[in-house]
């Protein structure tokens, strides 16, 4: 996979996706994530994601298991209506941003802490390492915390929190 910050003319990006009309996604019995290009190879289990999350939406890529590329898909809106489907939804539950109510529990022990939090999705537990890019500040009182699993977890407002979940980031930062 390409990464976006290498120096890419997008013009040879195109060269190396794959024809949507050969691509077939599918739910294997698991609910994980599917793919054959007709007359070439699959892929048992694989997840989606935007090749260029920031600058150029129009790409996906189709990782395997070690996250190497299995196909570059150049315009998911050409995929057939099922294919479009699941790889929507495989973006959806990849890319899903938990939005902070409340902090119900936390504790830090050497560099990592662990969260029990209300969401908008209800319920969840993480763990958070102190990382460098862990703890993003988008605004003055904006907070995204990326897990140790890549799960986001957003706070549009400090300051709309209850005092006791003000305090356990009183903490954080």
């Amino acid at each position: 996979m390409l990464k976006e910050t290498e120096a890419v003319r997008i013009s040879d990006i195109g060269a190396g996706t794959t024809d949507p009309n050969q691509i077939r996604l599918l739910r294997g019995p698991g609910g994980e994530l599917r793919a054959e290009i007709t007359g070439d190879r699959c892929l048992l289990r694989g997840k989606a994601v935007w090749a260029f999350p920031l600058s150029q939406k129009q790409y996906v890529s189709i990782l395997d298991g070690k996250d190497k590329e299995f196909c570059l898909i150049e315009n998911p809106d050409e995929l057939d209506a099922e294919s479009q489907s699941i790889l929507f939804a495989s973006l959806e539950s990849y890319y899903r941003v938990y939005r902070i109510r409340s902090v119900q529990a936390y504790r830090n022990e050497w560099r990592t802490s662990f969260w029990t939090v209300e969401t908008d999705h209800g319920m969840r537990e993480f763990v958070m390492r102190w990382e460098l890019d862990s703890v993003l500040l988008p605004s003055e009182h904006e907070i995204l915390i990326i897990d140790i699993d890549g799960n986001r977890f957003h706070i549009p407002d400090l300051r709309e929190l209850d005092e006791k979940s003000k305090r356990y980031f009183d903490l954080l930062l």
